[in-house]
């Protein structure tokens, strides 16, 4: 979003011979990265101000290299500089057209210098959502809206809205909505005193208890929620409580020492009782694309943990272990990508076991992701991973490594088939049967269609030695206005979920940073 606009000072040095030939026909002026069009212009040196009138349109262009690229752009009937101060103001009719989205005010105050703005009667339109507010206050680290009304409906007269007396935001930390009501068609409920919502994506924020329905364990109680210590560090902890199932509670601290700005990963490193390559493309129908996959593992990570779980279910394995317990776990994760292969790597320091009834297992683990850069040809591409898990401990030595890959077909945009195999091999003996892979050869098969509102995603996977159909995956979603209701399902591991998506992804995106980092877009001269 524009707000708050950043301006260098030298921007508006505008040479007196430039305003000394004024004509009657608009005049445009390209200084300091913007470019101005005006009807009339005036300068004070008493007040060190600029006061351009008329149809006044300026453009600041965020990238000075490619001279046409223009990234933001402000519309208003008369633009006031302050020179001295480095500050703005844009009045009458004040439209802001920027590449985070298009905003429209009656009065917008900026300064450059310290990086804030103020404006009134702000309707804000971006990624997807609609907002009105009666006055914002922008600074580099909290944003101050009063009287707020927003939808992610696309209809002019929308269904349904949500009202909030004030609401303040920390890009890329946490915001809060002060006494909100839901108005569904016309009708309002609450309010709601307060509404805290977590943008900080290391993070899950502080969430209240579930409950859930678990397969095989009934109707039961499962909570989870991590928060920040430090702007480096966070907590996190999980309580599940189901009838026929011992209780699982969990407690981490984690730690990472990269800048937050920059790595807007998870600080948790991961476990080995999750699901093998769960972040795999031909692997889960909730890795939504192959883009994605690629961006996961490609993801500069840094982080260290040091971790208590009992009674720990592990995730896709045959048979799954129900009651693992580590009192004392130590992990260091390590992500990035170099020369164009994404990897992650993760080590653990451990005592483990997998049942009340066994002894102790202190070990060493190590468990490894590397991928490689797809290869395109044509409407085909070539994609491949390798994961590897080992272990050594008092009870011996395990390892087993398992490669992965598969040819892509996308004859449209939105619309992919796939075809790939997955072959595994392992030596020594395993501490526990959850070490293991759960199938070492795999033929595996995906179709994905995402265009207009419909979206679709399957996934078969054969086991080569036995040729039995082990998985079938699948996920349903059709978008409603602002709404997406979806329908998915998996066989193994076992999940089903049915229910509704507010269709949120790109503004909790934008939200969740904490510096706006523009990609340049190309707009229309004036």
């Amino acid at each position: 979003m524009l707000i708050p606009v950043t301006l260098p000072a030298q921007t508006f040095a505008l040479a007196a011979t430039s305003l000394a030939h004024r004509q009657d026909a608009r005049q445009s002026m390209v200084t300091g990265g913007l470019r101005v069009v005006f009807d009339g212009a005036k300068r004070d040196e008493v007040e060190d101000t600029l006061v351009f009138t008329g149809h006044v349109i300026a453009r600041y262009k965020h990238n000075p290299d490619d001279p046409d690229a223009w990234d933001t752009v402000i519309e208003c009937d008369e633009l006031t500089i302050w020179q001295r101060e480095q500050r703005g103001r844009a009045v009458g009719e004040t439209k802001i057209t920027d590449p985070d989205g298009f905003a429209s005010c009656h009065k917008l105050d900026f300064n450059w210098k310290t990086k804030s703005g103020d404006a009134s009667d702000v309707s804000v339109y971006a990624a997807g959502a609609r907002l009105h507010a009666e006055t914002m206050h922008i600074e580099p680290k909290k944003w101050v809206l009063s009287q707020v009304v927003g939808t992610l409906s696309r209809y002019k007269t929308p269904a349904y809205k949500v009202h909030a007396e004030s609401v303040t935001i920390s890009p890329g930390d946490q915001g809060t909505a002060h006494r909100v009501f839901l108005e569904v068609f016309g009708r309002r409920i609450g309010p709601i005193a307060n509404v805290d919502f977590n943008l900080d994506q290391r993070v899950t924020g502080f969430k209240t208890p579930n409950i859930t329905n678990k397969r095989g364990s009934g109707i039961g109680v499962a909570w989870d929620s991590s928060v920040l210590l430090t702007d480096k560090s966070a907590v996190g902890a999980v309580i599940n409580s189901f009838p026929r199932t011992s209780p699982e509670a969990i407690l981490q601290y984690s730690f990472s020492p990269l800048d937050p700005g920059s790595s807007p990963f998870s600080l948790a490193p991961r476990s080995e009782l999750q699901e093998f390559a769960g972040d795999g493309w031909f692997d889960s129908v909730n890795v939504k694309s192959l883009a994605e996959e690629e961006d996961t593992l490609g993801q500069k990570r840094q982080s260290y943990g040091v971790s208590t779980r009992i009674n720990q279910d592990t995730v896709g394995r045959s048979p799954d272990a129900l009651n693992v317990t580590q009192p004392l776990d130590l992990a260091a994760e390590y992500g990035g990508r170099t020369n164009g292969f994404g990897y992650l790597f993760t080590g653990h320091v451990q005592r483990v076991r997998e049942d009340r009834e066994e002894p102790w297992v202190d070990r060493l683990l190590f468990q490894g992701t590397l991928k490689a850069p797809s290869v395109r040809f044509g409407q085909f591409s070539v994609v491949s991973r390798f994961d590897v898990l080992s272990t050594a401990s008092n009870r011996g030595q395990f390892a087993f490594g398992r490669a992965e890959a598969g040819l892509v077909y996308r004859p449209l945009e939105g619309f992919d088939i796939g075809v790939g195999v997955g072959y595994g091999a392992a030596i020594g003996t395993a501490d526990f049967a959850y070490d293991r892979m759960p199938y070492d050869k795999s033929l595996l098969a995906r179709l994905d269609y995402s265009r207009g509102p419909f979206t679709a995603r399957l996934i078969w996977k054969w086991d080569l030695e036995t040729r039995v159909l082990y998985d079938r995956e699948y996920e349903f979603a059709l978008v409603a206005d602002g709404f997406e209701p979806f329908i998915s399902s998996r066989k193994f591991p076992g999940d089903f979920r049915i229910g509704v998506r507010f269709r949120m992804d790109g503004l909790v995106d934008r939200l969740s940073k904490r510096e706006v980092k523009r990609e340049t877009r190309k707009q229309p001269a004036p």
